[in-house]
C-alpha cells in the first residue's frame, strides 16, 4: 500500500507524515489532528524498534477512521471500535490488492 503525502477526508485535505517520532509519548503509534489537518504515523514501535510495513499501513487506516469519525460522527466511536474496524478494513484492502 502506498501511503500518500496528502489525503482528502470529508472535503478537507490532511497532510500525512509516516515517519514521525512521538517524543512526548512513546506509547503512540499514530494521531490525527483535525484542527491542523494532519495525520502522523510512526515507523517505530513502543520500544523504538522499526515496525513492519503492515503495522504502519494499518495505523494509517486507523487514523483515517478517526478523522472520518470526527467529521461525520462527532467523535463518538471508542478507541476499541476504531481499532477493530481499522484491522478489518486493512485486511480487506490487503487481501484484494487495493
Amino acid at each position: 500500500m502506498r501511503i500518500p503525502k496528502k489525503v482528502k477526508i470529508g472535503g478537507h485535505i490532511y497532510r500525512v507524515k509516516e515517519d514521525h517520532r512521538f517524543i512526548e509519548r512513546s506509547d503512540v503509534l499514530g494521531t490525527c489532528d483535525h484542527n491542523q489537518r494532519l495525520i502522523l504515523v510512526t515507523p517505530f514501535d513502543l520500544n523504538g524498534t522499526k515496525r513492519g510495513r503492515t503495522g504502519v499501513e494499518e495505523t494509517f487506516i486507523h487514523e483515517i477512521l478517526h478523522c472520518v469519525d470526527e467529521i461525520y460522527n462527532g467523535k463518538k466511536l471508542e478507541e476499541e471500535v476504531i481499532k477493530r474496524m481499522s484491522e478489518g478494513l486493512y485486511q480487506v484492502l490487503k487481501d484484494n490488492n487495493l
